[in-house]
């Protein structure tokens, strides 16, 4: 039987809904909408175009290097060790006011290929479109040894006072590093690295980096949490939902007379046209996340052909669990995904996106209260991530899709199939949600989130909810809910960027589930004619 959802159920939630709200606006969007001025990682005013940037790093180059650009190709790129350290020591303000100007955390990267055969990387103030780095990679060591005065020279005209510089002892005549005195945030210290090299026409500064330099314990406390963060994902995500997968194949089979192998398909080809839309979206992500490599085209290339495989392996995961997870409930007389054809299905998913759009607040509010109670109690702090920075994406309007491939592919996996499988092997409800929530929950401790169970410890509690909703409320309201709940997050990027055309997406994507479930109803009562559900 369709599960029953009564013609009044939203009104047992509107007021859980409306503090959720007002909590969730208060913890999350005020503080993100005073703060997204200077906050690269978001979408703030001010940000120059990418094809500016790169023509401005052009232009340098030819003036720099004496040499012509063949080729640009510009990036966003994050220094997120820094940006970490400032970000849990509250100091992202200040620093901004002290010394973005001359050392942004966040900048755009601009590969340049030069004739001669070089490749250099330029990098440029996002706002300004001042050049605030740059490196050649493949340069001759000067053969002309160079002196430090004539370093320090330099580095002046570049905005460091000659008398605050002190070097290193250097292991290459022509590499110099300095650490200037009095800039340093906390216990971070600005050191800059200059490198002279032999291009065609002389010998030139081919490298200029300033950069922040974060105390090692905190680099060290850093990289054992990524480590973690590894170690969680590939044997307790991935591994689990390989298994998973194997044994949803296993169970479509057995259970194949109590559902169809048509279904899915629709979802499951979504699914898999959307992520592979992402997949090409977000390829300058990958290529910022290379850094600084001259082969950095070729490997872009590769791990797009690896995320491609990945991508088909997941959408068939999903398509199995949606079979298999549909097969388990019905062969238990437990409709939890009603057919379209089935009396008052219309009415069902259009009652079931009203409640979506309720619970996704309601998760909304929640996940705000778990967030800071979680900053508070183990001092949860983030950093930026360039591949998921929307500078990095091609359209970034296309963002949000992606709710749609979370939502399907993670409720059909961990919720239908996942709670039916465990609930018809242990008999225990509670262990059925647990197991393939903490499952759901590790695939997110990669996030650039610290310490990484932050996330976890997040996402199992917003995972009970999740389960909750679909045991009383059946797949279609869980996946409104999530598909509801990922498009706020995503589409707010757009609403704080602004622009009609910005705006205009951010609010189609918040529409966009109400006007699937109204199509949805009225297909299906052009179809079958008028039929309410069994119980109103």
């Amino acid at each position: 039987m369709i599960p029953v959802i009564h013609a009044n159920e939203w009104k047992k939630f509107r007021w859980a809904a409306l503090v959720c709200v007002i909590i969730f606006a208060v913890i999350q969007l005020l503080p993100a909408v005073s703060g997204s001025s200077e906050d690269y990682s978001g979408s703030p005013a001010g940000i120059m175009d990418k094809s500016k940037a790169g023509r401005l790093a052009a232009d340098f180059a030819r003036q720099q290097f004496g040499l012509d650009v063949q080729s640009v190709h510009t990036v966003h790129q994050s220094d997120s060790l820094f940006y970490g350290y400032l970000s849990k020591h509250m100091l992202n303000d200040k620093y901004d006011r002290k010394y973005d100007q001359l050392f942004p955390t966040d900048t755009f990267q601009s590969e340049l290929q030069l004739s001669g055969g070089y490749t250099a990387f330029v990098y440029t103030h996002m706002k300004s479109g001042r050049v605030i780095a740059w490196h050649v990679l493949d340069a001759s060591p000067a053969a002309k040894e160079q002196t430090a005065a004539k370093a320090m020279q330099f580095a002046e005209q570049r905005g460091i006072p000659k008398q605050s510089l002190s070097a290193s002892d250097p292991a290459d005549a022509n590499v110099f590093i300095f650490h200037p005195a009095g800039y340093a945030m906390e216990q971070a210290a600005l050191s800059l690295v200059m490198q002279y090299g032999d291009v065609e026409n002389g010998t030139v500064v081919t490298e200029y980096s300033p950069k922040f330099i974060v105390p090692a314990h905190y680099e060290q406390y850093v990289a054992g949490q990524q480590k973690l963060a590894g170690q969680l994902t590939n044997y307790g995500f991935l591994m689990m939902s390989g298994i998973l997968f194997m044994i949803a194949i296993v169970y479509a089979i057995r259970y194949a007379r109590h559902t169809s192998f048509r279904r899915g398909m629709l979802l499951t080809l979504l699914f898999l046209v959307l992520y592979l839309i992402n997949n090409f979206n977000s390829l300058d992500g990958v290529r910022a996340a290379i850094g600084e490599s001259e082969h950095s085209g070729g490997y872009v290339a590769v791990m797009n052909v690896i995320s491609t495989v990945m991508t088909v392996l997941l959408a068939l995961s999903a398509y199995f669990s949606l079979v298999a997870g549909d097969g388990i409930w019905r062969s238990q007389q437990k409709a939890l995904w009603p057919r379209f054809g089935e009396q008052g299905y219309g009415d069902y998913v259009w009652r079931g996106v009203g409640l979506g759009y309720l619970f996704a607040v309601i998760t909304l509010g929640i996940q705000s209260v778990v967030l800071l109670a979680l900053q508070q109690l183990i001092g949860s702090w983030s950093t930026s991530d360039v591949t998921q920075s929307t500078y990095n994406m091609a359209t970034p309007l296309l963002l949000p899709l992606m709710a749609w491939c979370a939502a399907i592919s993670e409720e059909a996996i961990y919720r239908l199939f996942g709670i039916s499988l465990l609930r018809k092997w242990f008999k225990n409800t509670f262990a059925a949600i647990l197991i393939p929530t903490v499952i759901w929950a590790l695939g997110h401790v990669s996030y650039p989130i610290f310490p990484s169970t932050t996330r976890l410890f997040e996402l199992i509690i917003i995972g009970f909810v999740f389960s909750a909703i679909f045991l009383k409320y059946g797949f279609v309201t869980v996946l409104f809910t999530h598909a509801i709940f990922d498009s706020a997050l995503m589409s707010a990027s757009l609403l704080f960027e602004g622009g009609a055309a910005n705006l205009a997406a951010g609010l189609f994507y918040l529409l966009l589930p109400v006007l699937i479930a109204w199509l949805i109803r009225y297909t299906h009562r052009k179809k079958y004619g008028y039929a309410a559900l069994q119980q109103t």
